[in-house]
């Protein structure tokens, strides 16, 4: 059985590795249906999410692991998503248990377009990396993407639980609940992330979006005008 498991990971890993797209029109089509006022911020592996897994790579113990997985980090530093993927398929043969490894061939696929193999090899990170929250936000950013906002909501949900210190967690956690139509509940995450953050224009904007979304357009106003006041520059408000 465990050898039917290894087998399985590394067809995984090397499908992964394949540039194909593996999804429907339909399916990629979906990306598009972004609200334009209020959206998810960062993309798949952001300059901090890869500063963070960098840090936590140095304590590995496995010295030919390492060197593999530093040099895909420093690849989707540079935006090289291919180099990228292939230094973290060559540590999956390695180790197909390896965590980091998975995560980082889940944003290099992603980067590349291939979601449905990028929604694979995330959800193998994540089941690795249950206390990686970074895993659970990038997932959850690409389920948006695809529409499934339910899903995105409650891997949102666990990054801002365990980083309340981000303010971007809770914007997009209160972006997939305004379009869940959980409206108090954005309402609610928006405030308590604002009472931290009060001078942080897009959550001002995403406050403002939500209570568009509601109907009360006389009050979203002065909040995208609030804003505008905080960033003159923040197109989306104005």
């Amino acid at each position: 059985m465990s050898s039917n498991r290894a087998m399985s990971r590394r067809s995984a890993a090397r499908s992964a590795a394949a540039p194909v797209a593996l999804l429907g029109p339909q399916v990629v089509g979906a990306g598009l249906q972004l609200t334009a006022a209020a959206a998810p911020e960062g993309q798949a592996g952001s300059s901090s999410a890869l500063a963070r897994l960098k840090e936590a790579i140095a304590e590995m113990k496995a010295a030919a692991l390492a060197p593999l997985l530093q040099a895909a980090v420093e690849a989707l530093n540079s935006q090289d998503g291919k180099t990228g993927g292939e230094m973290a398929v060559k540590a999956l043969e390695l180790d197909e248990t390896n965590g980091f490894a998975w995560y980082l061939l889940a944003i290099a696929r992603e980067r590349e377009g291939d979601f449905a193999n990028s929604i694979r090899c995330y959800e193998t990170a994540l089941q690795l990396l249950p206390e990686h929250a970074e895993v659970a936000n990038d997932l959850g950013r690409l389920a948006y993407r695809l529409d499934m906002k339910d899903v995105a909501a409650k891997l949102f949900a666990h990054f801002a639980s365990l980083h309340p210190e981000i303010a971007d967690g809770a914007n997009n956690l209160a972006c997939a609940l305004r379009d869940l139509h959980r409206y108090s509940e954005a309402i609610e995450v928006l405030k308590g992330s604002l009472g931290r953050f009060p001078d942080h224009a897009l959550l001002w904007n995403t406050l403002g979006s939500v209570l568009s979304e509601q109907g009360d357009v006389p009050t979203s106003a002065t909040f995208f005008e609030e804003a505008l006041r905080i960033d003159p520059a923040f197109y989306r408000a104005r």
